[in-house]
């Protein structure tokens, strides 16, 4: 997971490049996104939600 800065700004393309510097492509992990091309954030939610377990 990535936290970015209070009051920066990073694009995929950006965040994707720096990773593809240090690890293989095959590693980089791809957003999931709706019909219309957007991020579906619910599921990147999901995805990084912190679980509990008791």
């Amino acid at each position: 997971m990535v936290v970015v800065a209070p009051g920066a700004m990073v694009t995929e393309d950006e965040l994707r490049e720096h990773m593809l510097a240090g690890i293989a492509r095959y590693k980089v992990p791809t957003l999931p996104r709706n019909a219309t091309g957007k991020i579906n954030r619910a599921q990147v939610e999901l995805a990084t939600a912190p679980t509990h377990r008791g």
